[in-house]
């Protein structure tokens, strides 16, 4: 897959300026020579976030995330490294190369042709719904709970009665049929030539992309007979159902606020959500949920509510996303409606408290998921719970986190009735028997998915510490190179457990084999195609004092590692058929540093 060229990831930077992208959606106060705000990347109440205009970079002191103009996009928009730099390059009209048939976008002149076209479209439909012809469906908006300032806020449109309500609008600005038949607006006739208005006489529902710019519409008939009740629009060059969710846009902020992301079924459960104060809702595209939608939505939150229907339908609704969301490392809880109920009528009808209530009452994924199985398998029985056992293994061996994963044995095989054992066994069965545990006394094989010990609050905080160590001497890397070479001796990549640190670490290493110089920019660009590597590269600190920290962070290192030799020498001594001279623990006193 070829890379951006540098100079138009150079184009690109050089034609915006860091405090005007960052400040469209954080208010800046300027001090100094910097500009400063409250982070929005986690609460805090005294201003810790820096904008640095000279070096064109931000960076938070609290959290510690921090990049250039790309790494801003990348963290509060959730998006990849070459979707961030298509979406400046595109504000300026700067071209960028094709990237490959995967992750190519569409040529950046066509991309803004088709965001104008439905610019055109939002236009006008805001413009009817508030015109004499938007009387009824005003009225029907405010039946519904939508009172008009929230209308206005939210974009809700109306598409002109008739067959040619846009295209004469689009004739008399300029913009050709063909156009808005690509951005999905327009139907070509068949057999005949023409077009016509793919909405007419609807009530217009936005649909957005993250970054908040109209990419299609959901489309609710207002006429009595008029079929599809609900119309989505299709799949354009710049929309995609399986990558898209609606009101992620708003709900960013919301769903950092709160803690977690209420995934629901329906635009206007959402829509009416968000002006109760429930701002971190969002909901899939009436389709089947995919991996593209459940890594978008892990890249915002990392606690999901599902809030489905509590009818049978809903159920499966529910279960249908969480195998996805479950391998995506999301916390999941379910939270069912009261039948026949939709989310706007519990609101409408008793309120927020009553939706919070609902939302509290939530089960955990696997206390919800053996409910179910409950109402399939006879838990009282043998054969209901084993049959049981079997989802339950299948589900568990999706949890992303090992340590998880093991924890949570226990507690399925205990709510099942079910010896802990034999479900571990059952979940090694499904795995092809691929992990095995060490040979048991008698010589027979301990159970496979052997159990982890409980976690040690030590342990956890060692492995922090390792974490931050690997990322700090990575940015070393990247930032201060002369440090290269010591790095490399000290630091191998199968030492790194976070899996976007070590390709970043792998690829830095390979431009360093090339002969090239590792820097920001470069190594950006080597990772443009790898989502982990440009994450972990985007939340790396630039600013350390990489001259005084990397060569003390690497004494250090080589002094755990020279006692860590010197306890399995004593070890393997202790364990040894003999004390001779060669096997006895080195002296500390004549060992080298």
């Amino acid at each position: 897959m070829s890379r951006i060229p540098q100079d138009v990831l150079d184009r690109v930077l050089a034609a915006h300026d860091i405090v005007e992208v960052v400040g469209r959606s954080l208010p800046l106060k300027k001090t100094g020579r910097a500009w400063k705000a409250c982070c929005p990347f986690h609460e805090e109440k005294t201003p810790s976030f820096t904008v640095n205009p000279d070096r064109q970079s931000f960076k938070c002191f609290g959290c510690g995330k921090g990049g250039n103009l790309f790494g801003w996009l990348m963290e509060r928009e959730g998006l990849k490294f070459f979707e961030a730099v298509r979406a400046l390059a595109a504000e300026k009209g700067i071209p960028v190369p094709d990237l490959g048939a995967h992750d190519a976008g569409p040529d950046v002149s066509r991309t803004q042709d088709l965001r104008k076209a439905v610019a055109l479209a939002q236009d006008l439909f805001v413009r009817t719904l508030w015109g004499p012809a938007g009387d009824h469906a005003r009225a029907y908006l405010e039946k519904r709970g939508f009172p008009p300032p929230a209308s206005r806020a939210l974009g809700l449109g109306l598409s002109p009665e008739g067959w040619d309500g846009l295209l004469g609008a689009a004739r008399a600005a300029g913009v050709a049929p063909d156009l808005l038949e690509e951005a999905g607006l327009v139907v070509r006739r068949e057999g005949r030539d023409g077009w016509y208005d793919r909405f007419r006489g609807r009530l217009m529902f936005p649909i957005a992309d993250v970054s908040g710019r109209i990419v299609t519409y959901g489309a609710r008939a207002l006429r009595e007979g008029d079929e599809p009740k609900y119309l989505n629009g299709p799949e354009t060059a710049i929309f995609k159902k399986g990558r898209t969710l609606y009101a992620l846009d708003r709900a960013k902020d919301g769903i950092r606020k709160a803690g977690h992301a209420i995934l629901m079924e329906g635009y206007t459960d959402v829509l009416m959500a968000h002006l109760f104060g429930f701002t971190s809702a969002v909901a899939g595209m009436g389709t089947a949920f995919t991996p593209e939608q459940a890594q978008l939505l892990a890249r915002h939150a990392t606690k999901v509510i599902l809030l489905y229907d509590g009818d049978a339908a809903g159920r499966t609704a529910a279960e249908k996303s969480l195998d996805l969301l479950l391998e995506h490392g999301l916390d999941l809880r379910i939270a069912m409606l009261p039948e026949g109920r939709d989310v706007d009528e519990v609101l409408l009808e008793e309120g927020a408290d009553r939706l919070t209530e609902i939302l509290d009452a939530g089960l955990d994924v696997f206390d919800f998921k053996v409910s179910q199985l409950g109402a399939v398998h006879d838990l009282t029985t043998e054969r209901g719970r084993a049959a049981s056992a079997t989802k339950m293994a299948e589900m568990l061996l999706r949890v992303k986190s090992p340590m998880e994963r093991d924890l949570l044995f226990s507690r399925v095989a205990d709510r099942l009735g079910v010896n802990e054992t034999l479900l571990r066994a059952e979940a090694a069965r499904l795995t092809g028997g691929r992990r095995r545990g060490p040979e048991a006394p008698g010589g027979s094989a301990s159970p496979p998915v052997a159990s982890t010990p409980p976690a040690d609050p030590r342990v956890a905080q060692r492995a922090r510490d390792l974490l931050l160590e690997h990322e700090r001497l990575i940015a070393g890397a990247i930032y201060a190179p002369e440090h290269l070479a010591a790095i490399r001796q000290a630091l191998e990549p199968a030492d790194i457990v976070d899996e976007g640190l070590k390709t970043l670490y792998e690829v830095i290493l390979g431009l360093s084999v090339q002969g090239l110089v590792p820097g920001p920019e470069a190594v950006a660009r080597a990772v443009a195609d790898q989502p982990a590597a440009a994450a972990a590269l985007a939340g790396l600190d630039a600013d350390l004092p990489f001259h005084d920290w990397v060569p003390d962070a690497l004494r250090h290192r080589q002094g755990r590692r020279a006692e860590e030799a010197r306890r399995q020498a004593v070890l393997q001594w202790l364990a040894g058929p003999d004390t001779s001279v060669q096997d006895r623990p080195p002296d500390r006193r004549t060992e080298q540093p």
